[in-house]
């Protein structure tokens, strides 16, 4: 069993990358209208990073452009990843009501931050804290929106934290996995990912790359 310390000394530092995201989910969720009751609501029921600014897009045009079918569409094949990662992830012989909570509350930043040796328990603690800090991060932004000036936002970068620990949790996730026997199943999922990229170009690469992955890893892991 991870020790509590263990388990946080990881994911701190995630929720902390994380934070400036949630607030500026938050800071533009309160600029468009949104009371804090229905960002709250948004974060807890819809937790998705992307989904929720890509719903925020389309919100801020009333869904004209797009429809409401096409946007919910196109949200839904933004997260499908969730589910080959939750599929891998969750135990089977758990309750049918957990599996969904457990399911909802993963998140790309508590996949890289889990490893196998974790147990179910471990994964739970790790996707609570990420989960917890996404939503008040973003509640905490749409307080904060009334007072920050509209062009402030366009000097963020808010980005780049959350991508740079993303790339670095899952190089030591394939490092702490690698081993004489999978590396070169590694090396072909790399490959996989790469020719998917270029096939399907950077906005739609990653729904066959993530289904071709998880067929491969479920089959040789």
């Amino acid at each position: 069993m991870i020790t509590n310390t263990s388990l946080l000394s990881r994911t701190i530092p995630v929720c902390l990358a994380l934070t400036p995201i949630g607030l500026l989910f938050g800071i533009l969720a309160g600029q468009q209208n949104l009371d804090h009751y229905e960002v709250l609501l948004l974060s807890i029921f819809g937790f998705s990073g992307s989904g929720q600014f890509a719903l925020l897009s389309f919100y801020q045009n009333n869904f004209v452009d797009i429809g409401y079918l096409t946007a919910f569409l196109l949200i839904l094949s933004m997260n499908v990843r969730y589910i080959p990662m939750t599929l891998i992830s969750t135990p089977k012989d758990i309750k049918l009501s957990l599996k969904i909570f457990y399911g909802h509350i993963l998140s790309d930043e508590s996949f890289a931050t889990e490893r196998y040796t974790d147990t179910y328990h471990d994964h739970l603690k790790i996707r609570l804290y990420i989960f917890f800090a996404w939503v008040i991060s973003t509640l905490a932004g749409q307080i904060l929106s009334s007072y920050i000036p509209d062009y402030i936002l366009s000097y963020l970068n808010v980005s780049f934290p959350i991508s740079a620990i993303l790339f670095t949790l899952s190089f030591i996730n394939i490092k702490l996995k690698t081993t004489k026997k999978n590396i070169k199943v590694i090396f072909v999922l790399f490959l996989v990912t790469t020719l998917s990229f270029f096939i399907f170009g950077e906005r739609f690469f990653w729904i066959p790359a993530i289904l071709t992955n998880y067929i491969i890893f479920r089959k040789f892991k």
